[in-house]
């Protein structure tokens, strides 16, 4: 078993490199011989999905055609009568309908997918579903001694999913996680199994998060009984999802929103990191600028730069131009319930020239020995999703 330093040098070298190393069977992703030859003879998986030839239009496909992530549709599963070792390993009959999202998995591994590629899905916006199925392509497929790497910075995610058929089980995508890690069984099959010294590791590390986490609810706890009895304080947004919202949160309410997800961790400990060296270093001061923005959106007035993905777009701006050049036939509209004035998802959305001058006025301010500053760039107004589509249907 190697030692923890020639592992992190072996993690670094993989990080560089944008192939994956794939563990197990190259050929079936470890996946229960039953679940493939379902896969393989599911009309979905060969008269569809054989289609479909980028990682995008597969992510699309996920987007719009998944709805849980186990192995078989709900109630197609009979294993009545068959008992033991043979019962449900009989090929398709036993097996019941496929599910899509397993199909869909499959057809990602055929694509092999980058590191990028990977780590974008996990990162999705659209669709925590994507995101599943991205987790359940680690577990499957990825090296286990490469597993807490890949989990790791998920394990506090809070947004919600139901993995199981009809529903009924609504969890967390940090629980999945940590399932993912901990289990073996996975919905009525298993999971790749992880090396006993990996599997140890892989535990005692989960402790060690658990109790970091309970110490942090603790110590939020602390803080919120002393604020209580101070005045609230409204502070500019930093990080969440709609600006009414962000508006009507206390401190103690944004401090947790900023715990929600990963990467908004990730930027509130560098924050914390940086303040903590202005604060050290006060006989040779740093000076540093803390920019915190939303939603770039648009282009250089000379055309030579914008947003125009090869695939298909993430975000709301380039997916309305594409509709609106012929690229794409029509633009859906997910959600018309939120607390908005239409009931479509509000942004503050800020245009990328406007961000650019923000980062050079910033450079400048360094210059003049500012010490330690944070600055929100944004309008500070919100729009929906229909205002924005509104809003290019005028322009053009």
């Amino acid at each position: 078993m190697e030692d923890e330093e020639a592992s992190q040098a072996r993690r670094s070298r993989q990080r560089k490199s944008n192939t994956l190393q794939i563990h197990g069977n190259e050929k079936t992703m470890n996946l229960n011989s039953m679940i493939l030859t379902n896969v393989h003879n599911s009309v979905y998986y060969k008269n569809v999905l054989v289609q479909l030839t980028t990682y995008h239009e597969v992510v699309d496909e996920i987007y719009y055609h998944v709805a849980h992530l186990e192995p078989w549709e709900k109630g197609s599963r009979k294993l009545a009568g068959q008992v033991g070792m043979c019962g449900g390993v009989r090929g398709v009959g036993a097996g019941g309908i496929i599910s899509s999202a397993f199909c869909l998995l499959f057809k990602l591994f055929t694509l092999r997918l980058t590191r990028k590629q990977l780590t974008s899905i996990l990162n999705h916006n659209d669709s925590p579903f994507i995101r599943g199925v991205g987790f359940l392509y680690v577990r499957f497929a990825m090296p286990p001694a490469d597993l807490w790497d890949w989990f790791e910075p998920y394990l506090d995610d809070e947004e919600e999913i139901d993995p199981k058929a009809g529903g009924g089980n609504k969890t967390t995508m940090g629980a999945i996680c940590q399932e993912m890690l901990s289990k073996l069984e996975w919905y009525g099959t298993l999971f790749p199994r992880i090396p006993v010294p990996v599997q140890k590791s892989i535990e005692e590390r989960l402790r060690q998060h658990r109790r970091a986490a309970y110490t942090a609810v603790a110590d939020d706890e602390e803080e919120e009984k002393e604020e209580e009895s101070r005045p609230r304080v409204r502070r500019s947004p930093s990080y969440g999802k709609d600006v009414d919202r962000r508006r009507e949160r206390s401190r103690s309410g944004e401090r947790k929103e900023r715990r929600r997800r990963s990467r908004s961790r990730e930027k509130f400990f560098i924050e914390e990191m940086m303040k903590d060296l202005a604060r050290a270093e006060k006989e040779n001061p740093w000076n540093i600028i803390l920019l915190r923005y939303f939603n770039p959106i648009g282009a250089h007035s000379s055309g030579l730069i914008g947003e125009d993905p090869k695939g298909i777009p993430n975000n709301l701006m380039p997916y309305v131009a594409q509709v609106a050049v012929g690229k794409r036939p029509y633009l859906s509209v997910y959600g018309n319930d939120y607390d908005t004035h239409d009931g479509t998802g509000v942004r503050d959305y800020l245009h990328v020239v406007d961000l650019a001058e923000g980062h050079v006025v910033a450079i400048e301010k360094l210059d003049e020995n500012c010490g330690l500053k944070t600055y929100n760039l944004g309008t500070g107004q919100g729009y929906s999703v229909l205002d924005m589509i509104k809003a290019f249907e005028r322009a053009s």
